[in-house]
């Protein structure tokens, strides 16, 4: 009887999404978020997407020394609404920057409910 008991439980159990908050931005690579590059280097992204709710979109812009000129170099949406995306691209570190500036690119994620999620890559330029 015992044996019958633990089968039912076992076979009733919810399966639960995993514990805490989603980290919507997982980067693969570069896998940190401070990286060092020559004028004109090419950088590889990887991303992994994660959120509660579907994901609608990913942009992104690049800024030189907060100078306030925002250039965009990720405008991508996604066609079929999934909470789960990877992103692969590459992020060309302009030729016009010197050694000693930095660059700032800000990721958005947008998904159903909540309208965006950020993170910001730092490109010290050497």
């Amino acid at each position: 009887m015992l044996f019958f008991f633990c089968v039912v439980i076992i076979s009733c159990k919810e399966e639960l999404p995993p514990e805490g908050p989603y980290e919507p931005f997982n980067f693969i690579q570069p896998d940190t978020l401070i990286v060092f590059a020559l004028p004109g280097e090419n950088i590889d992204l990887e991303i992994d997407l994660l959120t509660e709710d579907d994901i609608l979109s990913l942009h992104a812009e690049y800024q030189v020394d907060d100078t306030g000129s925002f250039n965009p170099f990720i405008d991508l949406n996604f066609p079929e609404a999934e909470n789960q995306e990877t992103y692969t691209g590459v992020f060309g570190v302009p030729n016009t920057v010197t050694t000693g500036q930095y660059i700032r690119c800000h990721f958005y994620l947008t998904h159903m409910d909540t309208p965006v999620y950020t993170k910001v890559l730092r490109v010290n330029i050497q």
